[in-house]
């Protein structure tokens, strides 16, 4: 989600963010920046601990006065780690993505972006991971994300070719299916 803030500027919190913050008990309000910083940057939450940034981690500490090392297991996982992302989530107005979102977005990149990114998927990705922010919506995994990029590549060229097919003439189209006939037999 960049947000435009320089690096050392990614752990900068609003008086909003540290009410949010100081509303915890100590020993949660490290895990609890961490989450709402990463998620402002991101548009989603940390899936492994690998991916948060330790300057972060020791820059919120200080701002805080809070020691002692996190356990970015727990800040990930667990009943109060989701609590805290439905909070971070309300806070900038986002909500969780639906098997219905993932549909509407397949037919959107396919309309709106798929011939002009000629099928780059890495183009496409971003492409849909800003979309998902525009809409307010937490990304998916990536995983996720390459499914509903490559599903709408598939139904972008579905959806060509059946323009094209319904272009042809009869006459035209028993001679193709005669063809493509004739070369299914010689591949048995």
């Amino acid at each position: 989600m960049k947000n435009g803030l320089d690096h050392e500027d990614y752990w900068l919190l609003t008086p909003l963010d540290e009410a949010l913050i100081a509303a915890k008990s100590r020993a949660n309000r490290l895990g609890f920046a961490v989450l709402l910083v990463f998620f402002r940057d991101r548009g989603r939450f940390p899936r492994i601990g690998s991916e948060i940034d330790g300057n972060w981690v020791k820059e919120l500490a200080s701002q805080f006065n809070l020691e002692g090392a996190l356990d970015y297991g727990t800040i990930i996982n667990g009943r109060t780690a989701e609590r805290y992302r439905a909070e971070i989530r309300l806070r900038f107005g986002f909500r969780e993505a639906t098997v219905n979102d993932a549909d509407i977005l397949i037919d959107w990149l396919r309309d709106h972006a798929v011939a002009d990114a000629f099928g780059d998927i890495e183009k496409l990705v971003t492409i849909l991971e800003l979309r998902f922010c525009e809409l307010a919506i937490e990304l998916p995994s990536a995983d996720r994300i390459e499914r509903i990029v490559r599903a709408s590549i598939n139904a972008h060229d579905e959806k060509f070719y059946s323009r094209i097919y319904a272009r042809l003439s009869p006459i035209t189209c028993i001679q193709l299916d005669d063809l493509l006939q004739g070369f299914k037999l010689s591949q048995v």
